[in-house]
């Protein structure tokens, strides 16, 4: 659009042509968020960019529209790329293969138990030579502990003791 031709135009007119093109340009902060995300590998404060993916893409759509009001193909194309590289990552990771540690048939067996609130440490003890964890996380393991049965615990395997100090036996579970 000419300069003479802009300054035919209304005042309103104007301002919506000035507020599209701002708006239009906006496009460029959204391409650097999403350049970020794609390198989430290398820092852990690009990986906050990934977060976002439905949001992007929202917004690439929405800035798509000022961009076609005011005819800037430039901003057309990197709204047009974000929404559809958004849109492949948000498929991607809805219907796509299943990735991680976790996938398949493994499973992780986790054991917690608050020695202040158990009654029975016989009973608890017995549950965790039944369930064989891989994983057991004891808490208000203290030597300053109120109950007198809580004080002294002894793992019957290794014999280690955690009287007076707050210490915890880590031997295998085989």
């Amino acid at each position: 659009m000419t300069a003479s031709t802009l300054e035919s135009k209304a005042p309103d007119e104007k301002f919506l042509h000035a507020m599209c093109r701002f708006l239009a340009r906006r496009i460029y902060l959204l391409l650097a968020c999403n350049i970020a995300a794609a390198f989430a590998s290398l820092w852990w404060f690009f990986d906050l960019f990934t977060h976002f993916r439905w949001q992007y893409l929202v917004a690439a759509l929405l800035f798509l529209v000022p961009a076609i009001y005011v005819k800037q193909r430039r901003e057309i194309g990197f709204a047009l790329l974000i929404a559809l590289w958004n849109l492949a990552w948000i498929l991607q990771a809805s219907y796509g293969a299943e990735r991680g540690a976790f996938s398949g048939t493994q499973s992780l067996s986790v054991v917690f138990a608050n020695l202040a609130m158990n009654e029975d440490i016989a009973s608890l003890l017995q549950q965790v030579d039944a369930v064989r964890p891989d994983v057991i996380g004891v808490a208000e393991l203290s030597p300053n502990a109120q109950r007198k049965p809580y004080q002294t615990i002894v793992c019957k395997r290794c014999a280690a003791t955690s009287a007076g100090a707050a210490s915890a036996c880590w031997c295998a579970i085989n």
